[in-house]
């Protein structure tokens, strides 16, 4: 007997929409990531002035 593939397994799986508050996750997580990553460069901005 062999193991299942995975690529057979992920077809038989059904189709299953997010969430609303999956959807609400995702847009405060990519968000908040978007706008640290502009905070911090605007710290290494003023605080190191040097590396820029």
């Amino acid at each position: 007997m062999t193991p299942p593939k995975l690529s057979d397994e992920l077809q038989k799986m059904e189709y299953e929409p997010l969430s609303p508050a999956e959807m609400s996750l995702i847009r405060w997580s990519l968000c908040l990531g978007v706008g640290l990553l502009f905070v911090l460069y605007w710290l290494s901005k003023v605080l190191f002035p040097g590396g820029h």
